[in-house]
Parts: structure tokens; C-alpha cells; sequence
């Protein structure tokens, strides 16, 4: 056994001694008095009867420590509960009889035996309804005790797991045990008065074992009080625990032992309880349905965009070199109408390009290579980019870089692919004033701070929280621009996993500013990004109100 186990079952054995002990002293206290009440108003009490009940006292304490000590050795904590207040139960009478027959004198020895036992009944009743008495609150500190104790648990029944005593238990112990004291009392107490008749007419004593039916009423009072809904609740639980764990069809049925209002609230539960079964099995089945049907959106949207792409790119390739002149140069109107082909096939690239990320966010197959990057550099890089598409616009398109920016750890095309959608937004949204891509190092947070600021017509508040949705797009129809709605969700979940950030602040008719935050190095770097669980996690905390769903629950 390890020292700390010796420990704590020393701990135990201290504590459980100091209520054996403070158990036999309120014994000792109350059999006297109990005897002294018996004996009261009647014939002589039994010879030596004070020092009969002090010894029977003694002996049941011995046992009690005996109980005790070997409980505490050789069994768990919780073994105590049962055996010293069962112990004392059990000793007081047996030790009140021996020391009976070892202190009463030899012509008390020598009566007839009914004589005799009615003799010594007082005695006996003083001690055994005195431990009676006592042996509940002591059963009760043991069990505090017991499961208190670090190591400890409760009562065993029958062999079978430890398990917290039901109402119906404690209710019929307790009755039973106080009445069978009574019982005990009152017989006591008749046996005093027929000690002192000159013969004994052994029918004067039915009424007080008539008194011992007492007992056994109030143990059926007890039983019967265990049909409440515990039993029910018991079956309850069960039955729901077993469905928590997958195994509904081993879950023990629910009995309903009342026929009242109780029984019925119980019987309406388990209908309810079923029908919520069944609700979970439809859910399951759909959300099998939902799950399948979105691969098979995510393979139809991989394949179309592969193909997609292909034809564009050719395109692309061909207006590129007729506008270089190969064959032949180009008339201005033919230029102008061959820039009009490169520019639509080139945001219909955009677009396929976007679907084909997010499909491939889904599945889980687009991938994040980290390596140190210069992201001053890369913001640079973005801001000359797009410098052309700004030449008709009154816009001004600056790069603000921190000096003695370090460098980050992350995935340079994808955070340069986030750039770009901020910068392209920007532009797309912005008629006049400037468009500032600023970038610095916040020390305090050991991140980098990307910030896209613009004097666009901006966004109303209560459309924020939506642009980060995949086809949302704020604004009224007249004011959306061409695009997918996807751009800003794809940006977001590349931040996220990433272990940064994005946000926005806008308003109306001032402008916007889009936020990146980024850590130098970040603690995670998943190899691929799997929005799949993000997107379920999301649709529940829109399905359910604050407070309804525990975090374990999504789990």
C-alpha cells in the first residue's frame, strides 16, 4: 500500500474512533437513564443491574473498536459504515446477557428460566434500545466520513457498486429501529413490574411482545414511502444514461410504482422520453442526409472549378499575347475589345478560384505550408499590384510599413491572398479619397497588425457580423458588386487557423477598416484547413439560445 493510502486511512481510523468513542459515552449516559425510567415506581430493580449495564457497555464499545480497526485494515472506509453500527446493534444484547449471568448472584442464577429472563428483560432493554438509539447518528457521521475521505466511498448493498442509500432506506431504518426501541421500553418495563409478583403468569406479557408488531409496521411505513418518485427518477436516469452512451435498446424499461398523479407524471415523461428518441434518430438520419449531400456538393464544386479553370486560363493566355501583338498588333478598338475579354475572364478566374478554396476549406484539403515571411515586403508587393486598376478613380493607394518589422511565421500565398481581397474590396467600394494598407508590430501582444483602411461608402452595423458568412454580401442590391460573398469567409478562416484574426469596423458613408491580426509564431499549425466542424459549431449557437447547449454537448 502506498503512504499515501496508509495516510488517508489513518486519517479515517482517527476521525471514526472519535465518534465509536463519543458513541459509547452517550451509550453508557443513556442506558443508565433508560434503566433508572424503567425501574422507576416499581419493584427492586435486578441485584448489581448498574454495574451489568456498565460492563454490557464496555463490551460493546470493545467490539465496536474491533469492528472498526479491522474494517479500516483490511476494507475500505466505507466498510465502517455498516459493520460498527451493526456491531453495536448486535453486542448490546449479547453482552448485557453474558455479563448478566457472570455478576447476578447464584440464587437469581437458579430461578426458572422465564423468571429469569424477565428478570434481567429490564437490563437488556436499558442497554439494546439505548444502542438502538445512538447507532443512527453514529451510522450517519461514518458515512459523512466515508465519503468525504479521499479514498472513500459509499456503503456497498448487497456486493453490488457503491451507490448513495435511497429515501426509502434511510426512511424504514430509522422506523424501525426507533420503534423497535420503544418496543423494548415498554416491554421492559412490564417485565420490571411482573419481576416483583409472587407467580408469574407469563400471559401478562403478550401485550408487550404484541408491541414488537410496531416495528415491522413501521418498516412496511418505510417501504412504502419508498414508492415515491425515486424509483422512478432512479429509472429515469438509467434510462437516459444508458442513451447518452449509444446503448437505448439495453437501457432497463421504466417501472411506475404509483398509481396517483406521480405515477402519472412519470408515465408521461417516459412517453415524452420516447418520443424524444425518436426525434434524435430523424435528426441523425437527416444530418447523415445533410452531411452526404454537402460532399457531394464539395466534389461537384472541386470538379467544375478544375474544369472551369482550364478554358479560362487558355483564354487568358490568348488575349495576353494578341495584346503583345502576336500575330499581329492590334487596332486601338480591337485592343479595347480584347482588354474586355482578358478583364471578364479574368474576374470569372476570380470567382471559380474563390469557389474552388472554399469547397476545398470544406473538404479539408487545402493546404497551409508555414515559413518565415516578410510581410512588409508582401504588403508592399499587394498594394503595386493593384496600382493599375486605379488609374480612372480619384484614389489614393498606399503602403504604410512599420520599420524593423520582424517577420512571421505563416503561409505567404494565403496571407497574400487575404491582402488581396481586403485591397480588391476596398477598391471595388471606394469612388474618391484613399485606401491606406498599414502594417506594424505590436509588441505588448507579440503579433503583427495589418490594417486595410478605407473612405468607402462603409457598412452598416448590423450587417458586419454577416460579411464574414459564405455568400453573404452586405449592402442593398443596388449597391453589391460583382462577386461570390465567399472572399471575406475564405480570409477569415485562413486567419483563424493561423491562431489570428479578423475583424471590421465601418460606417456609413466614412469608410471601413478590416483587421488582421497575426502571431509571430503561431502555438498551432494545422497542415490543412477543415471548416467543416466550424460551420456545424456555428449553425448550433444560432439553432440554440444562449444558455440552452453546454460546450460538452458539441462535443
Amino acid at each position: 500500500m502506498s503512504p499515501a493510502a496508509t495516510e488517508v486511512r489513518s486519517d479515517f481510523f482517527v476521525r471514526a474512533l472519535a465518534v465509536v468513542g463519543a458513541t459509547g459515552v452517550l451509550h453508557f449516559g443513556l442506558a443508565h437513564v433508560l434503566l433508572t425510567l424503567l425501574q422507576e415506581g416499581g419493584p427492586p430493580g435486578v441485584p448489581h443491574g448498574r454495574e451489568v449495564v456498565s460492563l454490557a457497555v464496555l463490551g460493546t464499545l470493545l467490539g465496536q473498536l474491533a469492528a472498526l480497526y479491522l474494517r479500516s485494515q483490511y476494507g475500505d472506509p466505507a466498510d465502517a459504515v455498516r459493520s460498527v453500527p451493526a456491531t453495536l446493534r448486535a453486542a448490546a444484547p449479547a453482552a448485557t446477557v453474558l455479563f448478566a449471568l457472570l455478576v447476578l448472584p447464584p440464587e437469581i442464577l437458579d430461578t426458572p428460566p422465564l423468571r429469569l429472563a424477565v428478570i434481567i428483560a429490564p437490563v437488556t432493554a436499558a442497554v439494546w434500545s439505548a444502542a438502538l438509539i445512538v447507532s443512527l447518528p453514529a451510522g450517519q457521521l461514518l458515512h459523512a466520513l466515508a465519503i468525504r475521505s479521499p479514498e472513500g466511498r459509499a456503503p456497498r448493498s448487497e456486493g453490488k457498486a457503491a451507490a448513495p442509500p435511497r429515501l426509502e432506506q434511510r426512511v424504514r431504518e430509522i422506523l424501525a429501529l426507533g420503534s423497535l426501541a420503544v418496543a423494548l421500553v415498554v416491554l421492559g418495563t412490564i417485565a420490571h413490574r411482573l419481576s416483583g409478583a409472587g407467580t408469574l403468569d407469563a400471559s401478562l406479557l403478550l401485550p408487550g411482545f404484541g408491541l414488537l408488531v410496531f416495528p415491522l409496521l413501521a418498516a412496511l411505513a418505510g417501504a412504502s414511502l419508498g414508492q415515491t418518485p425515486a424509483q422512478e427518477v432512479l429509472s429515469v436516469a438509467r434510462r437516459l444514461d444508458a442513451r447518452s452512451r449509444g446503448n437505448e435498446d439495453m437501457a432497463p424499461p421504466i417501472v411506475v410504482t404509483r398509481t396517483d398523479e406521480v405515477g402519472e407524471l412519470f408515465t408521461n415523461l417516459e412517453a415524452l422520453r420516447g418520443r424524444l428518441a425518436r426525434d434524435l434518430h430523424r435528426y441523425a438520419s437527416v444530418l447523415e442526409q445533410a452531411q452526404t449531400a454537402e460532399r457531394i456538393k464539395a466534389d461537384f464544386l472541386n470538379a467544375v472549378s478544375h474544369e472551369l479553370r482550364t478554358p479560362l486560363n487558355v483564354v487568358g493566355g490568348f488575349t495576353q499575347l494578341l495584346l503583345e501583338g502576336d500575330p499581329t498588333p492590334l487596332t486601338e478598338p480591337q485592343a479595347e475589345d480584347v482588354n474586355l475579354i482578358r478583364a471578364g475572364g479574368t474576374q470569372l478566374l476570380d470567382l471559380i478560384n474563390d469557389i474552388l478554396d472554399i469547397s476545398m476549406i470544406e473538404s479539408g484539403d487545402l493546404r497551409l505550408h508555414f515559413a518565415r515571411t516578410e510581410l512588409g515586403r508582401l504588403v508592399r508587393q499587394t498594394v503595386d499590384f493593384h496600382q493599375p486598376q486605379l488609374m480612372d478613380k480619384p484614389v489614393e493607394l498606399l503602403a504604410e510599413v512599420a520599420p524593423d518589422l520582424p517577420r512571421a511565421i505563416c503561409d505567404r500565398r494565403r496571407i497574400g491572398q487575404i491582402l488581396n481581397n481586403l485591397v480588391s474590396n476596398a477598391i471595388k467600394f471606394t469612388e474618391e479619397g484613399r485606401i491606406v494598407v498599414r502594417v506594424a508590430f505590436d509588441a505588448h501582444a507579440d503579433t503583427v497588425v495589418l490594417r486595410c483602411i478605407d473612405t468607402g461608402v462603409g457598412i452598416a452595423a448590423d450587417e458586419l457580423d454577416g460579411i464574414f458568412e459564405e455568400y453573404r454580401q452586405a449592402g442593398s442590391a443596388m449597391r453589391r458588386k460583382k462577386g461570390t460573398g465567399l472572399g471575406l469567409a475564405i480570409a477569415r478562416s485562413i486567419a483563424e487557423h493561423h491562431g489570428g484574426h479578423l475583424t471590421a469596423e465601418s460606417a456609413v458613408g466614412e469608410g471601413s477598416t478590416f483587421t488582421l491580426t497575426l502571431p509571430l509564431d503561431p502555438p498551432n499549425r494545422p497542415a490543412s484547413i477543415d471548416m467543416a466542424e466550424e460551420a456545424a459549431l456555428a449553425v448550433v449557437r444560432k439553432t440554440f439560445q444562449p444558455g440552452e447547449l453546454r460546450a460538452v454537448d458539441l462535443q
